[in-house]
């Protein structure tokens, strides 16, 4: 299945909106879905749970600073940037972060840069970043990396419900095919074990043993085998007690069947 994947651009807005627009259009490039929060500044608590919520449903971060740190949250004393990016890496979400080489070189840059510097440091500790020093390469850098990192580190993404109903549907028809092949032996066996039954009750318990015993032990199997590879409910198999008759145990097995055949018939609809 073709999978997009949300890629959530964080970067300081003012000063690096070129940065921005080519970040957008790198993850276009690549086919996947960007979020970035153009003109929205967050400015309070209630609306950076808001940036949290788009951030959890990112599969990539793409993170560019330059030499602004960015308005600061007065209850964190941290920059609204510096959130997302922590909140990034709290969340494990991976992260392409891409910095400018040399921030003294910068037109827009902030007075003091003990903070945004403070920030850099955090961001290339034990993670590879990348520099760089036009603005012109960076929509190329992105788009290289963010490709690298989709075929190596591939996440959750989305699938269109179509597809996913395209996809799951032979999964469920096979189901169904095994099911019903299980009942069809399930029915020869109860045929015999009735037979069986008939026979006990007319000559006061002195027909013999069952037969069968061998073939049931193996359906009993077949359908443990069943339900345990599809995850099915533990509640479709009918447990054996040694004073039950078999006719009695096949018929109630077959009935607990048709119940889940049922159940995957309805889920083939949906």
């Amino acid at each position: 299945m073709k999978k997009k994947y949300q890629v959530f651009i964080s970067a300081t807005f003012q000063d690096l909106q070129k940065e921005r627009t080519s970040a957008i259009e790198a993850v276009l490039m690549a086919k996947q879905l960007p979020v970035a929060m153009e003109a929205f500044v967050a400015s309070s608590d209630e609306q950076f749970d808001y940036i949290k919520d788009c951030i959890d449903g990112s599969d990539y971060y793409i993170l560019i600073l330059g030499g602004c740190y960015g308005s600061i949250n007065p209850s964190t004393g941290k920059s609204y940037t510096e959130m997302e990016f922590d909140y990034a890496v709290e969340k494990k979400i991976p992260i392409l972060a891409f910095l400018y080489n040399d921030i003294t070189k910068l037109k827009h840059k902030d007075k003091d840069l003990t903070l945004i510097t403070n920030f850099r440091n955090k961001v290339t500790k034990d993670r590879l970043c990348k520099f760089f020093t036009k603005k012109g390469n960076l929509k190329g850098d992105i788009l290289a990396a963010l490709l690298q990192e989709i075929e190596r580190n591939p996440q959750t993404g989305w699938v269109k419900a179509d597809t996913l109903h395209r996809h799951i549907n032979p999964v469920l028809e096979k189901q169904k095919t095994d099911l019903q092949s299980i009942i069809s032996e399930g029915q020869k066996l109860l045929a015999e074990a009735e037979n069986h039954y008939t026979q006990t009750i007319a000559t006061g318990g002195l027909s013999g043993p069952f037969n069968g015993d061998y073939n049931f032990k193996i359906w009993q199997n077949r359908i443990r085998e069943f339900i345990n590879q599809n995850n099915f409910d533990k509640k479709y198999f009918n447990d054996f007690k040694n004073n039950e008759p078999y006719n009695f145990v096949i018929k109630e097995q077959i009935v607990k069947l048709y119940q889940l055949l049922a159940s995957i018939e309805y889920s083939n609809k949906i």
